[in-house]
């Protein structure tokens, strides 16, 4: 699942999805009120990717992505978060097992 929803932020930087639908486009369920599995879900990929900042909780509705700038990887202050976010999907695919 945490694949899932990674193609989901990185499809769609900059939109911000509520916990429901995340759950819906993820798990493809109705989502129960009290579930937690999107938090928890969210909390791997970002310490999986290094997206603590880049993921944004936005509070009592869900969660945005908000992509790193893209520098090129010779320049200096270049961030892991980035450097993971040009790895092809195939690398990235690797990361979430």
């Amino acid at each position: 699942k945490e694949y899932d929803l990674l193609m989901l932020f990185v499809r769609n930087p900059h939109r911000a999805f509520s916990r429901e639908d995340i759950y819906e486009r993820v798990w493809h369920g109705y989502y129960p009120s009290k579930s937690k599995a999107v938090d928890i879900a969210v909390a791997r990929l970002r310490k999986k990717m290094g997206w603590d900042a880049e993921i944004k909780a936005i509070r009592k509705f869900g969660y945005r992505f908000d992509p790193p700038s893209t520098q090129p990887q010779n320049q200096p202050g270049v961030t892991a978060s980035a450097r993971n976010s040009e790895k092809p999907e195939s690398e990235i695919r690797k990361t979430m097992n």
